[in-house]
């Protein structure tokens, strides 16, 4: 009896070390790999909007990602395509409305060339050029004289240019 006990606990301490093993792990790349797995895993994430978003930054904040998505002219134009959902999106939503502003126009302080095409077409546009020129009027400013801060904005960017 005493033998029978002390065979069953040497299995079940090899079972415990075998079973904790880690080859027994999986690692991410290896769950990957196996295409069911896969296909699962990112109808997971598609279909939990936390998930989602957590992707989506994920995909935004890797130089990788962002360079295969830009290089990828058939997903541009998907992207392109779904322009009127987004946009009614915004309109609906304006935490999102605010949310894509800001980081336009956070993209806008970090590269010039892109803020310079952007003031021009918002130039180029009437409403806003009228709507801009209302608000400047408002608080005082007046055209060819920038404040200091728009000074110092305006040297950072190299001034305005019309393309």
């Amino acid at each position: 009896m005493r033998t029978n006990i002390f065979s069953l606990l040497a299995v079940s301490i090899t079972l415990l070390f075998v079973g904790c093993s880690p080859a027994q792990e999986q690692s991410a790349k290896n769950i990957l790999e196996d295409s069911t797995k896969q296909n699962e895993i990112m109808d997971a994430i598609s279909n939990d909007p936390q998930m989602m978003m957590n992707m989506m930054t994920h995909m935004m904040n890797n130089a990788h990602a962002m360079h295969t998505m830009m290089g990828n002219d058939s997903l541009k134009q998907q992207m392109m395509g779904k322009r009127k959902m987004m946009m009614n999106m915004m309109m609906q939503d304006t935490t999102m409305c605010k949310m894509m502003m800001s980081d336009m126009m956070g993209m806008m302080e970090k590269d010039s060339t892109m803020c310079n095409m952007m003031s021009n077409m918002m130039m180029a546009n009437q409403h806003m050029r009228n709507t801009m020129m209302s608000r400047m009027h408002q608080k005082g400013m007046k055209m060819g004289q920038p404040d200091k801060q728009q000074q110092m904005h305006m040297h950072q960017h190299g001034g305005m240019h019309n393309n």
